[in-house]
């Protein structure tokens, strides 16, 4: 594995708090490994501001970088990552209990949450937005919160978990029947889809049977979500997508691609029947979708085409001006033009944060 761009906290994880990317000869053969133990390579990979946490091949975790709430597992304000004898055998796994096996990890801002593979969820790092779903906002990464210490997420009574799905400051939860998903943390635009702005999982009596389910109406089974940022979408089995939330502030930027910019969510009336549906082309089905922090969010269609939205100021969406476009009537569906990737170019895979937009190719390439 190899990472590049900003190591502050060691999250590169090649034992040095220097930048790699910046300077000529600090990429390619001169950028060095990023080692997770002897015998050992990642399957999975999430990250946050600034740690990073992989899923290894005997399915335990190791995280690194900053440590500031507990985010590696291994105590706090622990930076791990920029200095010698720190990573390869020597970075410690993340202690989650006895015979606990990671199928999915999920990383938020400055939080992990894990999916066992018996269908259990664990978080730690900060709580102070309750994205943890323990019913208090307290932090948790030392030894004495983690392994058998920290407790699973109650989710409710004959709920099967097959899914997890991060944003920065909540998460959602899909159910073994496709057609079903919780959201807890923080809802200050309607992010959680419950008709409100009341944050969820901090206090007494907010998950388990008390957490609703999100109201999706009556669609078909959900295909995948993904939380980008501040905007959760579910894109269904026929290709079709909705999409929540806001930008902080107000989605004035666009990024849900309905046309206007209130946020959605947050007030009765405004979820399941009423969700409408991000049109991106006369007969066009989105096949992948990823969502910009609270900027923009990009999809690829079913042709392979690349097409973006949101943001107007900060060029993300690639289309050589400073547009924005999604806010308003006549930007979406036929009138949402394509990116231009390069002659003979489409788009593969599909990766956006909160300043850029990266995509491989169909020859994987990167750009």
């Amino acid at each position: 594995m190899n990472c590049r761009g900003r190591s502050s906290s060691g999250q590169l994880g090649i034992g040095t708090s220097d930048n790699r990317g910046d300077d000529a000869n600090e990429v390619g053969d001169y950028l060095p490994f990023t080692l997770l133990g002897t015998g050992r390579s990642p399957i999975s990979l999430s990250y946050g501001d600034y740690h990073v946490c992989a899923i290894l091949t005997n399915l335990l975790v190791k995280c690194w970088g900053d440590s500031a709430s507990g985010e590696s597992g291994q105590g706090y304000g622990i930076d791990i990552g920029d200095f010698p004898n720190q990573m390869d055998d020597y970075l410690k796994y993340a202690e989650l209990g006895s015979g606990v096996l990671a199928q999915i990890i999920m990383g938020g801002n400055d939080f992990i949450c894990m999916l066992s593979t018996n269908h259990e969820v664990k978080c730690w790092g900060e709580g102070q937005d309750g994205q943890f779903g323990y019913g208090d906002t307290s932090d948790r990464g030392d030894p004495s919160t983690m392994s058998n210490y920290l407790p699973f997420v109650n989710l409710g009574t004959g709920l099967t978990p097959i899914a997890i799905y991060r944003a920065d400051i909540f998460n959602c939860i899909l159910f073994s029947n496709n057609q079903s998903l919780k959201c807890w943390g923080t809802s200050e635009q309607g992010h959680l889809g419950y008709g409100d702005t009341k944050s969820r999982g901090g206090n007494a009596n907010e998950m388990s049977d008390y957490l609703p389910l999100v109201n999706i109406g009556n669609t078909p089974d959900i295909a995948k979500i993904r939380t980008g940022g501040y905007n959760p979408c579910l894109s269904f089995i026929d290709d079709s997508m909705n999409c929540w939330g806001s930008g902080k502030g107000g989605n004035f930027y666009g990024q849900l691609g309905i046309g206007h910019a209130n946020d959605i969510g947050d007030q009765p009336g405004e979820m399941g029947e009423y969700l409408v549906e991000t049109k991106v082309g006369t007969g066009r089905t989105i096949v992948e979708y990823d969502g910009g922090f609270r900027h923009h969010s990009c999809v690829i269609l079913d042709d392979f085409r690349l097409k973006c939205f949101g943001i107007k100021n900060r060029l993300m969406l690639d289309y050589g001006d400073s547009l924005r476009r999604g806010d308003l009537a006549n930007q979406m569906n036929g009138y949402l033009p394509s990116v231009n990737l390069g002659a003979g170019f489409t788009d593969q895979s599909l990766h956006l944060e909160e300043d850029h937009t990266c995509v491989i190719l169909n020859d994987n390439s990167f750009k």
